[in-house]
């Protein structure tokens, strides 16, 4: 549907993983995003690419011991898990690199809705018990709550 992008939230303008078929960069949104906030457009698309990828990360990367997240509980999942994911996972990835990147990571964050500022309860915990609260995440057998990942990684 085409409307101009100031009336789109960011998060429908930049890209979006659809389960079990594709990740989509939007980039016409990318572009206008990088040019109304003066930000480098490459970067911008990694940033979101990272982010995407957290997403098909979350839900099928498998691990020693644990499957992927059922489809059905994955897409049910609150957003709040679903998007604290995502940019969890991008957060590591740009903190590691650091520099431009990470600049532009915190500053598109500046812009984004509630679920997507939720990996901040979760940054400084330990990482490997982050990852392990996936695999009890996905074998609940119910779509999971911010509620049930904060209960998981006391």
């Amino acid at each position: 549907e085409r409307r101009r992008p100031e009336t789109i939230s960011i998060e429908e303008v930049l890209g979006c993983y659809v389960p079990n078929q594709k990740i989509i960069l939007y980039a016409r949104g990318i572009s206008w995003f990088a040019r109304r906030y003066g930000i480098e457009e490459n970067l911008l698309r990694m940033v979101v690419l990272l982010h995407e990828i957290g997403h098909w990360i979350t839900h099928l990367l498998p691990k020693p011991g644990a499957s992927s997240w059922p489809t059905e509980f994955f897409i049910e999942t609150s957003e709040e898990v679903k998007e604290g994911w995502a940019q969890l996972i991008t957060y590591w990835v740009v903190d590691e690199i650091g520099g431009k990147i990470k600049e532009i990571f915190e500053k598109l964050n500046n812009y984004q809705s509630y679920p997507y500022k939720r990996y901040k309860d979760f940054e400084n915990i330990e990482e490997e018990k982050i990852i392990d609260s996936l695999k009890i995440l996905r074998q609940l057998n119910k779509p999971a709550t911010i509620e049930d990942w904060k209960r998981i990684v006391e």
